[in-house]
């Protein structure tokens, strides 16, 4: 099942830890795109990064987008056996939850871990793989209907290593799917292709159960057993990239009409026998020989165990760890870098800053320390006023440039870098300056996508890029209605359609307008206006409506209300902010999305709201609830300039 699943940072401590053999050093090894950690030899570490490392070079004999490099290198921690892994795994009804690994994989900002007990074979393996492979699917391809990307991850689930590492097998039977679909009929392929994320099918236990079996059975008929399958594959593959398919797309890729299919899975599940796929490894992975292994501080070890039980939500017993590592090592940077995560996740933003800081400063040349300081920055600049943003945003750019010279190839750095160039001139656009960054984010972006392609968040951002310029703003609107058509990506999809709305809503403003100008002067003290038609040389003048008692929205308990001016609405994937100049301060309130706050005009005519900054500020009342340094817009009010409190 793909997962939306969290950052988790899995270091093992030194210390003596119920189910952890005390005394047994931690070390860890490095590959091209893992970091592998734990107590046995360098030549078990140096093994299980060799596997995991020619897992995605197997992954990219079908989906070649999967040999890019990975936007994040991925921690491998290997443990014993599933007693010593027990004390972190995820708690069900309070509960440690039987495992013998699982992989947090997939998470789009985030590094993805992999824990593992080395003593439980296939059920490990298959997990691990299973959720491994989404990660790389996603990052390497877009669009993915959900029957095949949940195929996908079974059909590799069963990888394997043979000769010394030189063949990897995958595609082996699945006994589980193959009982329950030789009890029940199997759904028409018609039906199977039309489940998506909402479906009853994809979220309800035994109905859940035929989805995976099926899906599996279908992905494995198509890449075993029928001719040409593994080219009908990636043309449906391609197909799904470019927009949403249907039934009659993958009709059309095989040549056949799905009511065949059906009739063809049928008879394949109960198929006698079943083949596998072995493919013989050519290329070396790259991989530090076990003489190359490192040795972790025992700070270090506490300090990422701690982070571990943070983020699969063991609260409770993440904070006394990572305080106390951070407390006695000030100058380790996993340390400190932790205790920013953790302050960050309690809601203690102002708390955060420091350690994060300072664990920047600390590793300099260390991606992670660098990535994570600057998008934990940024993210918090949303909540900010206008000048401690920029101020946050330039150090969050200053740390992605650092994480870039570490490894110049990282899509999700290059993304973020291009997203704080928005921001910085976003903010110098509203203080009346010229936006200089706007290519290098663009340029930034399409490089970030031509890294991982299946990122659709990345698409979702060069849309907006592009909209801000007027040469490109066609080009912005042509790619943002590719990603509100998709399907994969549901919150991406929804901004994309939001913003396609403001659009068309700004067109039909200015194509119904009457065509009309209109200045404004100062005669004698009062304020008139003045329109002037192109064809009429008539100057008609209107005086300024009195001012007029309003029917405004009523304060609620918690919330707080200002009268100002609107001067810039940020509009980004991570949201929406109002900034409203109130006196000699700036208030800024932002909302996850627009519809979260609720909008009312009290002008005459019709209301257009515009992203960016606004150049003839419009005159609001900005409600918002605070908690801590956040401030949560809650309504915007629009009135009239005559308005008097």
């Amino acid at each position: 099942m793909r997962r939306a699943l969290v950052l988790v940072l899995i270091l093992v401590a030194l210390t003596p830890l119920a189910g952890h053999a005390a005394g047994r050093p931690w070390r860890s090894i490095r590959g091209a795109n893992v970091i592998v950690f734990g107590q046995q030899s360098a030549g078990t570490l140096h093994d299980v990064a060799v596997e995991i490392e020619q897992f995605r070079l197997v992954v990219a004999e079908l989906i070649h987008g999967a040999r890019q490099p990975l936007p994040l290198p991925t921690l491998v921690f290997a443990f014993d056996d599933a007693r010593a892994l027990q004390p972190y795994v995820p708690l069900y009804k309070g509960k440690p939850i039987s495992l013998g690994g699982f992989c947090h994989c997939g998470g789009a900002d985030d590094v993805s871990v992999i824990a593992a007990s080395l003593h439980r074979g296939d059920e490990t393996s298959s997990i691990v793989f299973h959720e491994y492979t989404h990660l790389l699917t996603r990052t390497a391809a877009r669009g993915i209907p959900l029957w095949l990307n949940e195929g996908l991850a079974e059909y590799f689930s069963t990888f394997q290593l043979r000769s010394g590492g030189r063949e990897a097998v995958v595609g082996r039977p699945l006994i589980v799917h193959l009982t329950l679909l030789n009890q029940q009929r199997p759904m028409p392929v018609q039906d199977l292709l039309a489940v998506d994320p909402k479906s009853p099918m994809y979220n309800e236990g035994d109905r859940r159960s035929i989805f995976y079996a099926e899906s599996w059975a279908l992905t494995h008929y198509l890449l075993i057993d029928r001719p040409g399958g593994v080219d009908a594959v990636n043309k449906y593959l391609a197909a799904a990239a470019k927009g949403p398919v249907t039934p009659q797309t993958l009709a059309d890729a095989l040549g056949m009409t799905l009511k065949e299919l059906d009739v063809e899975l049928a008879r394949y599940v109960r198929h006698p026998a079943f083949g596998m796929a072995t493919l013989k490894l050519k290329d070396r992975v790259e991989v530090d020989e076990p003489d190359a292994v490192r040795a972790i501080p025992d700070a270090e070890a506490e300090a990422r165990l701690g982070d571990l039980l943070m983020r699969v939500g063991r609260l409770d017993e993440a904070e006394p760890r990572i305080e106390a590592a951070a407390g006695l090592a000030p100058d380790n940077a996993t340390a400190q870098l932790a205790l920013g995560q953790l302050r960050a996740r309690q809601g203690r933003d102002a708390d955060s800053v420091p350690p994060l800081k300072r664990a920047a400063a600390l590793a300099p040349d260390d991606f992670v320390s660098q990535y994570l300081f600057a998008i934990t920055t940024l993210r918090r600049a949303l909540d900010l006023n206008a000048e401690e943003a920029a101020d946050a945003t330039m150090q969050a750019g200053d740390a992605l440039r650092r994480a870039l010279k570490v490894d110049p190839e990282s899509a999700n750095a290059l993304a973020w870098h291009a997203y704080a160039d928005m921001e910085l001139d976003r903010g110098r656009a509203a203080r009346g300056g010229d936006q200089t960054r706007w290519q290098e984010a663009r340029d930034e972006t399409l490089k970030a996508i031509a890294l991982a392609p299946g990122r659709v968040d990345f698409q979702l951002q060069l849309g907006l890029i592009y909209l801000r310029q007027r040469e490109t703003e066609q080009a912005g609107r042509t790619l943002l209605t590719a990603v509100a058509q998709q399907t994969t990506e549901e919150s991406a999809a929804k901004r994309a359609s939001g913003v396609l709305e403001e659009l068309r809503d700004r067109d039909a403003r200015a194509a119904n307008a009457p065509p009309l100008w209109t200045s404004r002067l100062r005669d004698g003290g009062r304020l008139r206006a003045i329109e002037v038609g192109p064809d009429d040389d008539r100057i008609r003048e209107h005086p300024e409506p009195a001012a007029t008692e309003l029917r405004l929205r009523k304060v609620q308990a918690g919330e707080e209300r200002v009268l100002g001016e609107l001067v810039a609405m940020d509009c980004a994937p991570a949201g929406v902010r109002f900034h409203v100049r109130a006196g000699d301060r700036t208030v800024v309130a932002g909302a996850a999305k627009m519809e979260d706050v609720e909008m009312i005009s009290f002008l005459e005519t019709e209301l257009a709201v515009k992203c960016g900054p606004h150049a003839s500020p419009e005159r609001v009342y900005l409600t918002w609830k605070a908690s801590g340094a956040t401030a949560t817009a809650v309504a915007v009010e629009f009135l009239p300039r005559t308005y008097v409190p």
